[in-house]
């Protein structure tokens, strides 16, 4: 997320319970924006906000279907993260 005012770069899965009421689904959605690396948002049905818990066989999985996707079209190489777009303080403004 934009901690330091600018997009995070690295892979990242977020897995958010459906069935959270501590934590909203709503709060994670329409993250995208934030992020140039890698990204993807999974909710898990019937999960509340223990994730890793509730439903550790299904975040597991999660996790190694996200490992093992191939992402050469959108960054190049499997595993090497580089940025989707080019950033900038001034795009970062914009948008």
């Amino acid at each position: 997320m934009r901690m330091h005012g600018w997009p995070d770069g690295v892979q990242t899965l977020v897995l958010h319970g459906a069935a959270d009421t501590c934590n909203h689904p709503d709060s994670s959605r329409g993250k995208e924006s934030s992020f140039i690396g890698l990204y993807q948002r999974q909710e898990l049905e019937g999960v509340g906000n223990f994730p890793q818990r509730e439903a550790p066989a299904a975040g597991a999985e999660a996790i190694l279907a996200f490992r093992r996707k191939d992402w050469r079209g959108r960054c190049g190489q499997p595993g090497v993260i580089r940025a989707a777009r080019a950033w900038s303080p001034k795009a970062a403004r914009r948008g």
